[in-house]
């Protein structure tokens, strides 16, 4: 099923038919990592990017943008589809190799993508790459439960 995504042809229907990230949730993940983390805002990656619709919405906010995917397709037809925003780039490489050095990233996003991911290695990855409050958004089509986020002192902080 993985390589359902990795032809050219099937990338550019993508491209052209996927849906786009609400505005409203990019706000909601953005003002709660400016909860977490009060820092100037570097690096954001977005892990199984595809096309790039989702990773170019963090361009006006973070100095870097990255976005992964392991389908080399994917990644052609968002590099050269409309990236002219120079602080964007893309790569090839799996959930689990995120192109960072050590405690590097604000933020990491996925969106409609981790269901593919081996999730506990894209997890420590996550950790190794993530600063200290960084934050990592996974976010679908209602394909994942609600997940509640309790802060050190046991208090929801999901809403």
């Amino acid at each position: 099923m993985a390589t359902l995504f990795q032809g050219k042809d099937h990338a550019q229907v993508y491209a052209q038919s996927r849906p786009s990230t609400p505005p409203e949730l990019i706000s909601r993940v953005l003002n709660f990592l400016r909860e977490q983390y009060t820092g100037d805002l570097h690096l954001a990656v977005d892990v199984g990017c595809g096309s790039g619709q989702n990773t170019f919405l963090f361009s006006e906010h973070f100095e870097n943008v990255i976005g992964t995917d392991v389908s080399g397709a994917q990644i052609e037809v968002a590099t050269t589809s409309r990236n002219d925003k120079p602080n964007v780039t893309f790569a090839v490489h799996p959930s689990h190799e995120i192109p960072a050095m050590d405690g590097s990233v604000e933020l990491i996003t996925a969106a409609t993508a981790a269901h593919w991911f081996d999730l506990p290695k894209f997890f420590a990855e996550g950790d190794r790459v993530l600063r200290q409050n960084g934050v990592m958004a996974l976010y679908s089509y209602n394909m994942f439960p609600r997940l509640n986020f309790v802060d050190e002192n046991g208090i929801d902080k999901s809403d």
